[in-house]
């Protein structure tokens, strides 16, 4: 397993050491080092028609506790990100923030969920099967898990000049059916004229 320790400081840790002293991280990540949220950024920035978005980053404070048998440690905390998106309304940059509450169980993938009922475990449970957890990937894949569906601005208000300006497909068969993304399509190209 590579790590970028040299980026980000100590990034890989080891379970059952972490978990018997109940030891507490925190780190800060930046776009480089996390490549699926890299990924959404640069696409977003490609993608869009215009806006700003804050620099993707993530940051982390957790704790890896100890846990019964079978699991190999429990991990409490919180993640923060700062993510550059697009909008899905106006099609423009936007920063979505994210703050997610942690507390998963690190279990290996053959341990059934009953096994760990037995075990007097219960909580939601992240399947690990190494004895080592690298807390980049680990927050990097959080944190997209962790992202909306549909991720667009909370208020129209906030939106670009497109999706304000978008309005229903008038004449024809179509008149009373409205095709928000075709309204958008023919306002960008007509901007593009």
């Amino acid at each position: 397993m590579t790590t970028s320790a040299s980026k980000t400081g100590n990034s890989v840790i080891l379970i059952a050491d972490a978990a018997g002293r109940g030891a507490s991280f925190e780190r800060t990540f930046k776009l480089a080092d996390l490549p699926r949220l890299a990924a959404i950024d640069a696409a977003a920035r490609q993608d869009s028609v215009g806006g700003s978005a804050l620099q993707t980053q993530a940051s982390i404070a957790v704790s890896v506790m100890p846990a019964a048998h079978p699991a190999r440690g429990r991990l409490v905390g919180r993640v923060q990100a700062t993510v550059g998106v697009m909008c899905q309304r106006c099609l423009e940059l936007m920063t979505h923030q994210q703050d997610v509450e942690v507390d998963v169980l690190l279990t290996p993938s053959e341990v059934s969920d009953e096994v760990l009922a037995e075990a007097g475990l219960v909580g939601e449970r992240w399947d690990h099967d190494a004895d080592e957890l690298d807390l980049v990937e680990w927050t990097d894949e959080l944190v997209a898990l962790e992202l909306p569906m549909v991720l667009r601005h909370e208020r129209l208000e906030d939106c670009g000049l497109l999706a304000q300006e978008a309005t229903p497909v008038s004449g024809g068969v179509d008149a009373d059916r409205q095709t928000p993304f075709a309204d958008l399509a023919a306002m960008m190209a007509a901007r593009k004229e």
